[in-house]
């Protein structure tokens, strides 16, 4: 199975498919909702890793306290500071690319696919 992310703007492909591939996105957490949870890595995580962090309030009360960061990690779109649930399809992520190609691969895909069932005619 491949699955490819879609990002709107990527400044180094290489860097980010790196870090992808290296299993350093995603992480099993309680620090944003209160329950255990694939998300994105970010420093929120980080933080309430820490030895010196309180312990993990229960839900709905972490969620409520991680809001604010969330929020100001996406108003201020400081990318270096944003998480986001992850699923368990984040382990199969072997690729990032923009939309523009992902919808090109699609539709090219899905010609071979007709071309197939049809003859092709070139």
């Amino acid at each position: 199975m491949r699955i490819v992310v879609c990002v709107k703007e990527v400044l180094d492909p290489d860097a980010v498919n790196n870090y992808v591939l290296s299993g350093n996105l995603k992480i099993y957490s309680n620090a944003i909702s209160g329950y255990t949870m694939r998300t994105t890595r970010c420093p929120w995580h980080n933080e309430w890793r820490s030895e010196e962090a309180p312990e993990v309030l229960k839900p709905p009360l972490q969620m409520m306290l991680s809001s604010d960061y969330i929020q100001g990690s996406l108003d201020y779109q400081r990318k270096d500071l944003m998480t986001e649930a992850a699923g368990q399809g984040i382990g199969y992520v072997t690729e990032m690319k923009p939309a523009r190609q992902i919808l090109s691969d699609i539709v090219e895909e899905a010609l071979d696919v007709f071309d197939g069932f049809l003859g092709d005619d070139d």
